[in-house]
């Protein structure tokens, strides 16, 4: 965050400024194959991440924030 010169908007980091790094970084891009199994899979997890609704748009991390 530092390099990109991204203050936080409050006290600490949340997810709403986390997001502004994701066209700099090309997060919607990012792809994980999984090959633990015979039929792997892909996932990619932040290809739908909305800068209007940071936190819930990520689906695994709001899920990790309500366990």
């Amino acid at each position: 965050m530092r390099l990109a010169n991204a203050a936080p908007a409050r006290r600490t980091f949340t997810t709403s400024d986390y997001v502004k790094l994701s066209e700099p970084l090309h997060l919607a891009e990012y792809v994980i194959e999984c090959r633990l199994i015979r039929n792997g899979y892909f996932i990619a997890p932040f290809a739908h991440w909305d800068p209007q609704n940071p936190t819930q748009s990520l689906s695994w991390y709001d899920a990790y924030n309500k366990t």
